[in-house]
């Protein structure tokens, strides 16, 4: 039983972890798209 409940626990905390991750990564990918707009809008400001 002590075997089961540990399983549980750490299956738990993995799929915790890996949604906090997901989240994290989320973030990142939404600033880096916002870095890549803010470069689009500089190339067309020098290009004009």
């Amino acid at each position: 039983m002590k075997h089961e409940s540990f399983c549980i626990e750490f299956a738990s905390s993995l799929a915790l972890m890996l949604l906090e991750l997901n989240a994290e990564l989320l973030e990142l990918a939404d600033e880096a798209s916002n870095v890549t707009a803010e470069l689009s809008v500089v190339e067309l400001e020098r290009a004009c």
